[in-house]
């Protein structure tokens, strides 16, 4: 079960980003981005990141990789659009 409530978590955590990634990159808006916040969570998403691959946590590691990276897109939209 806690891992059920771990794979729920990760896929909802993960997701949460990706309507924010489709506007920034489809509509290449990007003015109400606060980048101090984007900034927090590529590094608490890094750290995590790390923490699973040292427990080997695979829903860990693959949730914050790809929540990473979605971050990361929309840091670099702000960037262009911003």
């Amino acid at each position: 079960m806690t891992e059920i409530i771990g794979v729920i978590a990760a896929i909802l955590g993960t997701i949460g980003l990706i309507p924010q990634a489709v506007k920034c990159l489809v509509h290449k808006q990007t003015r109400d981005i606060s980048i101090p916040t984007f900034i927090l969570l590529v590094l608490a998403f890094s750290l995590w990141f790390i923490y699973g691959l040292m427990g080997q946590d695979y829903p860990l590691i693959f949730s914050n990789l790809i929540a990473l990276t979605v971050a990361i897109l929309i840091l670099i939209a702000k960037k262009r659009y911003g």
